[in-house]
């Protein structure tokens, strides 16, 4: 019976398993799931677990009165654990892929809330207004914001407020984005702006608008060919 706890104990190590999963999630790609990837591997692993040892226990119980087919059962048992532990990874995969999809809607990102109305081009909009009102540097958050919502709704970026800005540009060139140049460039001017608290002019910010819209229409033709 020893041997068969001990053997479900080995098939599913937490720490072993959480490790290796820890890894992958280090990767900027998939840097947005780590704060759901806890509650999800808990319930699958407690899930399986639960199961595996109670099946186990069912076999070793019948097993008893089979003592001269001990070692085919034995091996019969690591066999199938195996399996089961395909089955976990395959499990764990398409839970993390369920996630990527429901992570696409933010709730906060510099400050602005993000909900399942707001729309890249309401914030552009909200942009304009403050342009017109002078305020230059609110301006700018939004429309880097919209940017960002933008490529979101486009799988370009997933909207992390703590990934940094070699993180953002590492995704965009996996991605094959083909103006990256151009958003390091905007990138730079809103930490300036923004964290910097920078003043920006008109003129500037008239530059900046003009790089903006060449960037949003290139992320626009992206979505026209998908």
């Amino acid at each position: 019976m020893n041997f068969i706890y001990s053997l479900s104990a080995t098939i599913i190590q937490r720490g072993e398993f959480d490790k290796a999963v820890k890894q992958v999630l280090k990767k900027p790609v998939y840097r947005h799931l780590d704060k759901n990837y806890v509650d999800i591997t808990e319930r699958i692993r407690n899930i399986i677990t639960d199961w595996l040892n109670k099946w186990m226990e069912k076999i070793f119980n019948a097993s008893q009165n089979m003592e001269s087919y001990s070692f085919g059962l034995s091996n019969g048992i690591v066999i199938i654990g195996t399996i089961i532990l395909i089955i976990l990874i395959i499990m764990l995969i398409m839970s993390m892929r369920k996630i990527i999809y429901k992570n696409k809607n933010v709730k906060k990102i510099y400050g602005e809330k993000i909900n399942n109305t707001t729309t890249a081009e309401g914030l552009r909009e909200k942009s304009r207004e403050f342009k017109e009102g002078g305020d230059y540097r609110e301006a700018v958050r939004l429309e880097f914001i919209s940017l960002l919502v933008k490529m979101n709704e486009k799988n370009l970026l997933y909207i992390d407020e703590a990934m940094t800005n070699s993180e953002m540009i590492q995704v965009l060139k996996a991605k094959g984005f083909k103006q990256i140049g151009l958003f390091q460039k905007l990138t730079y001017l809103f930490n300036e702006v923004w964290f910097g608290h920078k003043n920006i002019h008109e003129k500037e910010y008239d530059l900046w608008e003009r790089n903006m819209e060449e960037l949003w229409n290139g992320v626009l033709c992206i979505e026209n060919k998908k």
